[in-house]
């Protein structure tokens, strides 16, 4: 049986970048990783036509870039569906200070 590489990893590096920057020490890393999968995970079935999610963690807070295709989708008359998925990230993230940026 051959052995497989992934070709996302094949590409960091090159022409990718990573998906989360952040340092964590210990055990904290894994709780780090859980929180990012659930925000990816809740934020693709909310909202059509993400590209890319990459997440940034700092000692000022958390920062979302949204890679979209249809910014009017999620920016509607109210900002009714941004606030929804910020509230949710925030109950995810146990309400530390989260900023977003729409690419």
């Amino acid at each position: 049986m051959a052995q497989k590489a992934n070709s996302y990893a094949l590409r960091l590096g090159i022409n990718q970048s990573w998906n989360s920057y952040y340092f964590s020490l210990g055990k904290k890393q894994a709780d780090l990783l859980r929180q990012d999968k659930l925000i990816r995970d809740y934020i693709n079935l909310t909202s059509r036509d993400v590209v890319q999610i990459r997440i940034e963690r700092s000692s000022s807070g958390l920062f979302v870039f949204v890679s979209t295709t249809n910014v009017s989708y999620l920016i509607d008359k109210n900002n009714e569906r941004l606030e929804k998925i910020v509230k949710k990230v925030q109950e995810i993230v146990d309400n530390k200070k989260l900023m977003w940026k729409f690419i």
